[in-house]
């Protein structure tokens, strides 16, 4: 049996009718799937940031850049937790890479900070979080979390 479906509109709005003779939103008319985290992708600047909780500390540190309490904001930087090998089969393995959120010079202490927004710590995160700490122990790794989420 194909699978049929006919595109239609009811009420301005496009509408999908399957075989059985459901409707449902199509295109920008549609609900959007809600994320597992349920996180609002938001745009500050032109940059496009993963949770609102994220834009806004974003938003403060340009504040903070701007009034000159920290220096070269940097977005999205990469360390490396492990380097890519290859074993003695000759399979590869790909790099382990962390993403933070932001990077910046502190004007007051003259050191590097390195800030994770969080709203749930998920396993992926503890873990490569516990590599990045052994693989850059002197490095100030600072994790913000949301003070109006309660744990599940």
């Amino acid at each position: 049996m194909r699978n049929r479906k006919r595109r239609a509109t009811y009420a301005g709005q496009l509408i999908e009718i399957n075989e059985w003779g459901m409707a449902e939103l199509v295109g920008a008319d549609a609900p959007r799937k809600r994320s597992k985290f349920h996180n609002i992708p938001t745009t500050v600047d032109g940059y496009t940031f993963a949770s609102a909780l994220e834009a806004s500390r974003y938003s403060e540190l340009r504040l903070l850049e701007r009034a000159g309490e920290i220096t070269s904001l940097e977005l999205q930087p990469v360390y490396v937790l492990q380097e890519a090998f290859t074993d003695s089969r000759g399979r590869k393995y790909r790099a382990i890479n962390y993403r933070a959120d932001f990077r910046y010079t502190d004007t007051a202490t003259g050191g590097t900070a390195v800030e994770d927004v969080k709203g749930i710590a998920t396993k992926e995160f503890r873990i490569k979080h516990k590599l990045l700490m052994k693989r850059y122990p002197d490095l100030d790794f600072r994790i913000l979390t949301n003070p109006k989420r309660t744990r599940r």
